[in-house]
């Protein structure tokens, strides 16, 4: 079962000094300059960082041209976040997107961008879709991860600022 159409273009929308962004796939169809209060269903990628370089986005479009869309599996549900109040439907475990997890946060750290706290990064990635309203999903189904969108955390909104379609050769 895919859940979302490979996005087609790249565009970037804002410029900001240090803003917070993190890396993530949406389960639904969302464009570039979407905005949102609450984050719909995805996949976070990287967790969020706080930069003002925006050679950040060379590293996804490196990443990206080198890695052609997957299927990921869903597993059991789960609650997740401070109060264990977040339901979250975990992925189970795929080496592919541990390997692009781990590439962009070299090519980040390699530029000098890194993550506040790695608390949920590294070996400490614990991949899962947070649940923002897809009720479709279960445990064995597939979702094909054919993008990765960075989104601009500022002022209590989410923007997502580039979509980047994976795009390597099969």
């Amino acid at each position: 079962m895919l859940l979302a159409s490979a996005p087609r273009t790249v565009v970037i929308v804002k410029e900001k000094n240090n803003s917070n962004f993190y890396c993530a796939y949406f389960l639904d169809d969302y464009e570039t300059g979407k905005d949102f209060i609450t984050t719909p269903s995805h996949l976070t990628i990287v967790p969020p960082f706080v930069t003002d370089r925006r050679d950040f986005l060379d590293v996804l479009n490196d990443v990206t041209v080198k890695n052609s869309p997957f299927d990921l599996e869903i597993g059991d549900s789960a609650m997740f976040g401070p109060n264990n109040d977040t339901p979250v439907f975990l992925i189970k475990p795929n080496y592919i997107l541990h390997m692009i997890h781990k590439s962009l946060l070299d090519g980040m750290g390699q530029r000098g961008i890194f993550l506040p706290d790695g608390q949920y990064a590294g070996d400490n990635y614990n991949p899962h879709i947070t649940i923002g309203g897809c009720e479709n999903l279960h445990s064995g189904v597939l979702i094909n991860l054919n993008h990765i969108s960075v989104i601009e955390k500022h002022e209590g909104t989410k923007t997502i600022l580039a979509r980047y379609a994976l795009r390597g050769n099969k």
